[in-house]
């Protein structure tokens, strides 16, 4: 994930010129686990908010095991 932001501000008065910039970036990276499909990944930044969609694949899943408790 990454994020920039670019902002001018500019202002006149009689004798002088007043310009400010500012520039900003972001970029985030992690790692996802083996049983995610590389092709099932959505990302949605909103308001701050980062919504990730992880589909998962068969490969990978740990078989199922029943333990009997007495």
């Amino acid at each position: 994930m990454s994020a920039e932001t670019n902002k001018e501000e500019k202002e006149e008065i009689d004798s002088y010129t007043r310009k400010e910039f500012s520039f900003a970036s972001f970029r985030r990276t992690f790692k996802l686990p083996d049983n995610v499909e590389e092709d099932g990944v959505n990302a949605n930044y909103h308001n701050g908010l980062l919504e990730i969609e992880l589909k998962k694949s068969g490969r990978n899943q740990a078989a199922k095991k029943e333990i009997k408790v007495d």
